[in-house]
């Protein structure tokens, strides 16, 4: 079998996502429609930060809600 090496450039007409088709829960993004921006989220930094503030228990409260909503939902 032979093979043969190309070098390309590649255009693209628009934004480009290269993911690992795993589904995000609600826990680990905050969508902000308005803006059309997704922050993903550092659930070890968040947890602290929700311990240092002490809305941790509210924060867990709000991510067993079954309604699908980003994090944004909460702050």
């Amino acid at each position: 079998m032979n093979s043969k090496t190309y070098r390309v450039t590649l255009e693209t007409l628009g934004p480009v996502n290269i993911g690992t088709g795993s589904t995000l829960t609600k826990q680990e993004f905050i969508l902000e429609e308005a803006k059309r921006l997704i922050h993903i989220i550092d659930g070890r930094r968040l947890v602290n930060y929700l311990k240092r503030i002490e809305l941790l228990e509210d924060y867990v409260a709000f991510c067993r809600n079954p309604e699908p909503q980003s994090g944004l939902g909460f702050f």
